[in-house]
């Protein structure tokens, strides 16, 4: 059973799983930092929090919403990227399937022709 466990783990694209490892951790942080949920506020004279005038505040909310998008067009990037990973590995998933389907029966007719071989010796 561990066999086609261990050609799986070989059949595994490292060196690409290791290049975007930091490009997936960073985006990883960036999805799950904590973000306030509060009201956008100042910092008066005296370092207290100070409600912000409307156009302020709708100016704050604009930003937020920005990084918002960007945000979200970053995860969709790596949900793409991921998806990519995925479809390769599962291409070369099913290519050692069929190289090991291959090799079964290569290995089936060795062994029937190895057979065939020795009982013909053996009845000669």
């Amino acid at each position: 059973m561990a066999l086609p466990w261990l050609a799986l783990i070989k059949a595994v694209p490292w060196t690409e799983v290791v290049a975007h490892a930091p490009t997936v951790l960073n985006a990883a942080k960036k999805l799950w930092s904590p973000k306030s949920g509060q009201a956008p506020m100042a910092r008066g004279a005296t370092g207290q929090a100070v409600p912000l005038s409307p156009e302020a505040r709708l100016a704050a909310l604009d930003e937020q919403l920005a990084e918002a998008q960007a945000q979200l067009a970053e995860t969709n990037q790596l949900v793409r990227d991921m998806a990519e990973q995925q479809a390769r590995m599962l291409v070369q998933i099913e290519d050692n399937r069929r190289t090991l389907r291959r090799t079964r029966w290569l290995a089936v007719g060795a062994l029937a022709l190895a057979l065939a071989t020795l009982v013909a010796r053996w009845v000669a």
